[in-house]
C-alpha cells in the first residue's frame, strides 16, 4: 500500500519510545526481537508459499521453516535494541542519531550476511507517493532508511517537548527533511540519451504451479510465441525463466521463429531460461535477434529458493526435503558485461537482484 508511506515512521517512533523506556540492554533486545518477529512474520509469508505450494514441503514443516527464518531475521532488530541501549548518550542524541544510525547499520548488515536478505528495508516503504522518495537518487535506499528513522526520532522529540524550544527545533528539522525530499523529487536527475525506441514486455501469465510440468511445456512455448509475433517492438523482453527448459533444449525451429521476428523488427529479444555449463546450472537471460548471442547469469540468488546457505550443513535440506525445481543454482560472475541489444547496452537484473539497490546500475 504505497499510500501508507507514513506508517513506518510512526511504527519506528513507537519502537524508539519503548526502547527509551527500557532499563537494560537485555530488555531492549527482547523488545527489538518482538518487533522484528512481527515485521518479518508478516512480511515473508511468500517463503511459506514457495516451500509449501511450489516445493511440496509438508504444511507444518513449511510453516516451521518460515517461522524459524522470521525469528532469525528478528535477531537483527534485537541487535539494534542492544546497540542503542549500550551507547549512553543524551536522550535527544540517542533519539535522532544513535537509534537511526544503529537501525541503518544493522539493515546494511542484514543485506550482507550469508549473501544478504534486505527484504523489508525501511527505505523501500517510501517508494512512489512519499516525499522522501526524492532522496533515493542521492543517497540510495539505506540513506532513505536513515531519513525515515531520523524522522521517527524527531517525531518522538516533538511529542515529548511539544511547545518548548526543543520541540520547535524538532518540528523545523522534520519539515526541512520532508520538504527537502519533495523538492528533490522535482529535479530530473537523469537525462535521456539517444533516440527513443520501442520496447515490449511480454507476460505469459503462466501459473507457477504449472510452469515446470512437462505436459504444459508446449502450451507455454505457444503462448509466448503468439505474443512475441504480435509485437513490433525493437526490443522484446520475456520474464525470468519464461521458457521452462534449459537454454540448449529450446527447440531450434522455435528459437529460429523468435530470432527471425526480432530481426524483422530490426532488434533483439531478452529471454529468461535456465542454462547449464560444465555441470553447473544458472538462472540466465539470453539474447536472440540481430546481435550476437549473449547471456547474463543471475549473481544474487534467493536463499532456500535458488541456493541453500551453509550447504555442507544443510545439504540434506536440498536432497531430502526441498523439491523446488533448480533450487541449488550456481552464481553468475559478480561483474558481467552489459548486453548489447537493439543498439543499446543493457544492464540486466533478475528478480531478487532488484532488492539490492547498491548493485543496480
Amino acid at each position: 500500500p504505497f499510500s501508507l508511506f507514513s506508517f513506518p515512521v510512526f511504527a519506528l517512533a513507537v519502537l524508539f519510545v519503548l526502547w527509551q523506556n527500557t532499563h537494560s540492554a537485555r530488555a531492549a533486545s527482547r523488545l527489538g526481537f518482538a518487533f522484528g518477529l512481527g515485521m518479518f512474520g508478516a512480511g515473508i509469508g511468500w517463503i511459506y508459499i514457495a516451500l509449501h505450494d511450489y516445493g511440496d514441503m509438508p504444511f507444518l514443516l513449511a510453516l516451521f521453516a518460515t517461522a524459524l527464518f522470521a525469528a532469525f531475521l528478528a535477531l537483527f532488530t534485537a541487535l539494534i535494541g542492544y546497540l542503542q541501549a549500550k551507547l549512553q548518550t543524551p536522550a535527544w542524541v540517542r533519539m535522532v542519531m544513535v537509534m537511526p544510525a544503529a537501525w541503518v547499520l544493522v539493515e546494511w548488515l542484514r543485506g550482507l550476511i550469508f549473501t544478504g536478505f534486505p527484504w523489508l528495508t525501511v527505505g523501500y516503504s517510501q517508494a512512489a507517493a512519499s516525499p522522501l522518495a526524492g532522496y533515493a537518487p542521492l543517497i540510495g535506499v539505506y540513506g532513505v532508511s536513515l531519513v525515515v528513522a531520523i524522522s521517527a526520532g524527531l517525531l518522538v522529540l516533538l511529542w515529548e517537548a511539544r511547545w518548548t524550544g526543543r520541540g520547535w527545533m524538532a518540528l523545523a528539522a522534520l519539515l526541512i527533511l520532508w520538504f527537502g525530499g519533495a523538492a528533490s523529487r522535482a529535479v530530473e536527475w537523469t537525462q535521456a540519451a539517444g533516440a527513443p525506441f520501442k520496447a515490449s514486455l511480454v507476460q505469459g501469465n503462466i501459473a507457477q504451479e504449472l510452469k515446470f510440468r512437462e505436459e504444459k511445456l508446449a502450451d507455454t512455448l505457444e503462448a509466448y510465441r503468439q505474443q512475441v509475433l504480435q509485437s513490433d517492438a525493437r526490443l522484446i523482453v520475456l520474464p525470468e525463466t519464461a521458457l521452462p527448459v534449459l537454454r540448449h533444449e529450446v527447440p531450434e525451429n522455435y528459437a529460429e521463429i523468435l530470432r527471425s521476428h526480432a530481426r524483422k523488427n530490426g532488434g533483439d529479444m531478452l529471454i529468461g531460461a535456465f542454462e547449464r555449463d560444465h555441470g553447473q546450472y544458472y538462472n540466465s537471460v539470453f539474447t536472440l535477434g540481430t546481435a550476437e548471442s549473449q547471456s547474463y547469469r543471475k549473481n544474487h540468488l534467493v536463499p532456500f529458493g535458488e541456493f541453500v546457505p551453509l550447504r555442507p550443513a544443510l545439504g540434506w535440506f536440498i536432497n531430502e526435503v526441498l523439491s523446488i525445481p533448480m533450487s541449488d543454482l550456481a552464481r553468475g560472475g559478480i561483474t558481467q558485461p552489459p548486453l548489447k541489444v537493439a543498439g543499446q547496452k543493457v544492464a540486466v537484473n533478475i528478480c531478487y537482484e532488484d532488492v539490492f539497490g547498491e548493485e543496480i546500475i
